[in-house]
């Protein structure tokens, strides 16, 4: 991942690929910020191209301290075809756009990375949890 585009986070960051034969299917991308927790989506195709993002903001604290229960700020949906933005739905509460299909790229070279990567490289990636799903 570009330095440049690293996001710091305060409650963690998780990404978790999941698997079917072999083929990677969905990826899920959690960011723990101070305010808010940013969970997004991302579907492939059998042909390992990026066909859906599905995006939430949520609130986890308020002027009263942490919420029981995280509020939904925005969501969005954004439906791809052979590597071009076709559509999207909804809007999110974000002061700068994120190019998802970019980003997918880039997180799935982490997951790749993490894979296959020995122990001197792992000390040197943010934490990573990968699952396997059948």
């Amino acid at each position: 991942m570009d330095k440049s585009e690293v996001t710091v986070t305060d409650n963690g960051i998780e990404l978790k690929g999941f698997y079917k034969n072999a083929v990677h299917k969905k990826m899920e991308h959690f960011i723990g910020l101070s305010a808010w927790n940013i969970v997004t989506e991302y579907f492939f195709s059998e042909n390992h191209q990026l066909v859906f993002v599905h995006s939430t903001k949520y609130q986890t604290v308020d002027e009263n301290g942490y919420l029981k229960k995280p509020q939904k700020l925005s969501e969005l949906r954004c439906y791809y075809e052979n590597d071009r933005l076709i559509k999207s739905v909804g809007a999110f509460n974000n002061d700068e756009k994120t190019d998802y299909l970019k980003e997918s790229q880039n997180l799935k070279n982490d997951l790749k990375n993490y894979k296959n990567s020995n122990s001197k490289t792992l000390k040197t990636l943010p934490l990573i949890f990968l699952t396997f799903a059948n």
